[in-house]
């Protein structure tokens, strides 16, 4: 059963806390890091904070929702932030009708796009570790 945003917060929640990960991490050990799964029940969208203290190696953050048909999970085109090689704190905003704005490694990215109803949270370091942390909330 997936969960909602955050145990004991139907609304918002650390999605991912502050901690130091690698290029060889993750479950695969290839830096690609997943969030539990995520339920949206009622929410059109999402604001993902993306807070990146430590500005070794690269970190990409983006949304993939789960084929209801297969159970895979897609990355979803636009719901994506750029390479991020700073320390930085952005947000990733996906809300239908929003003007899109693409981040860049220093800017926030907004999508106009509807949040499915299962989704994760994908992020994949590279070149190095980094230290990051994400928190999320839901947008009516």
């Amino acid at each position: 059963m997936p969960n909602s945003l955050v145990p004991g917060s139907p609304t918002e929640g650390i999605i991912f806390a502050s901690a130091i990960r690698t290029e060889t991490g993750g479950v695969a050990s290839d830096g690609v890091y997943d969030s539990a799964e995520l339920s949206n029940s009622n929410w059109r969208g999402v604001r993902l904070y993306i807070n990146r203290t430590v500005a070794t190696g690269t970190l990409t953050v983006s949304i993939q929702g789960k084929n209801p048909l297969t159970g895979t999970w897609v990355t979803l085109v636009g719901y994506t932030t750029a390479t991020l090689t700073s320390a930085i704190h952005t947000h990733l905003t996906i809300y239908p009708g929003i003007t899109a704005i693409g981040g860049s490694g220093t800017t926030s990215t907004d999508y106009p796009g509807i949040l499915p109803t299962a989704w994760r949270v994908h992020a994949v370091v590279a070149t190095n570790t980094t230290t990051w942390s994400i928190a999320g909330e839901y947008l009516l």
